[in-house]
């Protein structure tokens, strides 16, 4: 039980945010690959980008390689890089979707699937900017 306590007992308000950012980029990647990596689903559009799934992928496994060797700022990085361009990659593949929607020639809504996924890539670089200004180490007196 000692262990545990002191575990927690240096971190910061930076390294919880952290670990939520990568908890959230988890859900975005989930939730991304789950609805659009079965190929065309709106509008017969592929909106998958597999290359913004492997780097939110890797941007999780790293933050968690990072944080679980101490190297907290490297984890607030990594988590904020990888997600930021994964973002744009998912840009790059739903656009055509976007438009498609925004000019109403088959569609008239956004689906659930990409308000989702959008919500949660926007969260997720919130909270990962977010990690990088706050402190990663509590002052221990």
């Amino acid at each position: 039980m000692e262990g545990f306590k002191n575990f927690f007992k240096d971190k910061g308000v930076g390294y919880y945010v952290t670990v939520l950012a990568t908890v959230l980029a988890l859900a975005t990647m989930i939730v991304y690959v789950s609805y659009y990596g079965h190929g065309p689903r709106e509008a017969n559009i592929d909106c998958m980008n597999w290359v913004a799934f492997y780097l939110i992928l890797a941007g999780i496994v790293l933050t968690v390689a990072l944080l679980i060797f101490n190297q907290r700022f490297w984890a607030t990085v990594s988590i904020s890089l990888f997600s930021f361009v994964s973002l744009l990659f998912y840009i790059y593949g739903v656009y055509g979707y976007v438009s498609v929607v925004a000019v109403g020639i088959d569609l008239k809504t956004l689906s659930p699937g990409f308000l989702a996924c959008t919500i949660l890539y926007v969260l997720t670089i919130v909270f990962a900017y977010a990690s990088v200004f706050l402190k990663q180490k509590k002052e221990i007196k």
